[in-house]
């Protein structure tokens, strides 16, 4: 028995968390060089990229994204940021402008429900810090834009802005 056209084009029911069968980002530039192919896997972040397409795509041929993607629960926006935290944590020592950026991203995402580029939510976040991280978090996103040239070896109070952040990311998650 050949298959529908129907059952054949249908969307993969949504599953948190989602699974990546083949992800490319720079950072792994030298895995892919030296031959290296990472394995499918679950992925919470991927909710988030997913989301964002389902949101802001424009095809370019075809159906548009949220004709073939299932809509990405909020639930699972907020679950996959709660998720991904200690990840970014772990990671910041020679990633200190990503991760800053990062967690803006997430605060933002957390606080609002909208998801945006690393240096809008680093530009939306700077009022909302205390005064002493406002110059470090600004700091970030200039370097982020191609402003400055950012040598995080020099700065000072980068894990008093994380925890900041990270108290502040946590209690948006825990506040609904």
């Amino acid at each position: 028995m050949i298959p529908s056209s129907a059952s054949i084009c249908s969307a993969p029911r949504w599953r948190f968390p989602p699974r990546a069968e083949f992800v490319y980002g720079e950072w792994l530039r030298e895995e892919f060089e030296a031959g290296s192919v990472p394995e499918p896997a679950r992925d919470p972040d991927l909710a988030i990229v997913l989301k964002k397409v389902i949101d802001s795509s424009w095809p370019l041929y075809g159906r548009p994204a949220e004709t073939v993607l299932e809509p990405v629960p909020m639930t699972d926006i907020r679950r996959a940021i709660r998720e991904s935290l200690p990840g970014l944590l772990a990671d910041t020592a020679g990633d200190e402008r990503n991760v800053v950026l990062t967690l803006a991203r997430m605060w933002l995402t957390a606080a609002t429900g909208d998801i945006a580029p690393k240096g809008m939510a680093a530009e939306w976040a700077e009022p909302q810090v205390p005064p002493e991280h406002r110059a470090l978090l600004k700091y970030a996103r200039e370097g982020y834009l191609g402003l400055i040239e950012d040598r995080w070896d020099e700065q000072e109070g980068l894990e008093a802005l994380v925890a900041c952040m990270k108290d502040t990311i946590e209690a948006c998650l825990d506040s609904l």
